[in-house]
């Protein structure tokens, strides 16, 4: 695997690649502007000229992303989540090398995360919890990963992606999407004033899957402790056999996520068994009477109402709330 993707770098720039990755980034975005106040369609009124220039950068090793304009997203309880807008030209980018290095992180992740992988779905991720509980893991811990995205390591994740990354030139560029450095413009404090950043952006295209690369050190380390559990995301189930089973495990995963100096939202966890109700995902486990069996269950299309407080919400929300918000109360920050 290590030696064969050595040459990815030049897939990143290839005509086909690049294309694809406009017509992507086109699919999903809004008209909302990066630090260069570019839109989608001034963007694609240039096209050809705009991917050309963009190709040739890459293809010479003289690309270089511009500042990620950050501004800010108000959850319902009153928080603000840090939404990262990048230029177009650089969701292009980030769109293609996320085609070409993608595969290569998802033969090796566990197949028990299922939250920002292409196939996958919460779907799914309930078929699974529904199979565990039929095979007699009937205590739950229902727990979130708090801040998960801020709460990363960057340096530790970016050993874990030049583990599997060889080609020095993909590498490089991974390295300048992964700068702490930022810049705070506001009203209220002097403009251009640099101030410390830390973990991924949420609202880039690579951030799901970096953020997948990090927490699949967890998923492995539960794995190899017989932890069993599912995660979809920054949201994590826990299954045990026992009440005592279930406890352990938990406190052997959160030993884990110390080490990954992340932390869990305490307020939100919840021990159970599944007969008391499991929720996860916006879905349910019901009992089958006619064959004695768990089912996952969600509700109708038209029922369902996804809130960004839920994982499945959240999903959405930092997979393209970069193109659809803008504007802050607080002022922008400039990331570089």
């Amino acid at each position: 695997m290590m030696r064969k993707n050595r040459g990815l770098y030049r897939s990143v720039y290839s005509d086909e690649n690049l294309t694809e990755a406009w017509y992507q980034v086109r699919t999903r975005g809004t008209e909302t502007s990066g630090a260069d106040g570019i839109t989608l369609t001034q963007f694609q009124r240039y096209l050809f000229r705009e991917l050309r220039v963009l190709q040739r950068e890459l293809a010479k090793g003289q690309y270089k992303p511009l500042p990620i304009k950050i501004t800010t997203l108000k959850k319902t309880d009153g928080s603000y989540r840090p939404i990262g807008i990048l230029a177009v030209r650089d969701r292009v980018a980030q769109r293609a090398v996320l085609n070409v290095i993608e595969p290569v992180f998802e033969a090796e992740f566990e197949p028990t995360s299922f939250g920002f992988r292409p196939g996958r779905s919460r779907e799914m991720a309930m078929d699974y919890v529904a199979m565990l509980v039929n095979r007699g893991l009937t205590w739950t811990v229902h727990f979130d990963i708090e801040r998960c995205f801020e709460s990363i390591d960057l340096n530790r994740l970016r050993k874990a992606v030049a583990a599997k990354i060889r080609d020095k030139a993909l590498r490089r560029i991974l390295e300048a999407w992964l700068s702490p450095t930022a810049i705070y413009s506001s009203r209220r404090k002097s403009p251009f004033q640099t101030v410390p950043v830390e973990g991924l952006v949420q609202g880039s295209p690579l951030s799901p899957l970096l953020a997948n690369v990090y927490l699949d050190q967890f998923d492995k380390s539960c794995r190899r402790k017989a932890i069993q559990i599912v995660r979809f995301a920054d949201d994590v189930l826990l299954l045990a056999h026992t009440q005592r089973e279930a406890k352990e495990h938990f406190a052997i995963a959160l030993k884990i996520l110390r080490r990954l100096k992340l932390r869990v939202n305490s307020s939100k966890t919840r021990f159970a068994h599944v007969e008391e109700g499991l929720e996860f995902l916006g879905g349910t486990l019901v009992f089958d009477e006619e064959t004695g069996t768990w089912m996952s269950h969600f509700p109708e299309k038209e029922e369902a109402v996804e809130s960004t407080e839920t994982p499945v919400g959240r999903v959405r929300e930092l997979v393209f709330s970069a193109e659809e918000f803008e504007g802050s109360n607080d002022g922008d920050v400039v990331r570089g």
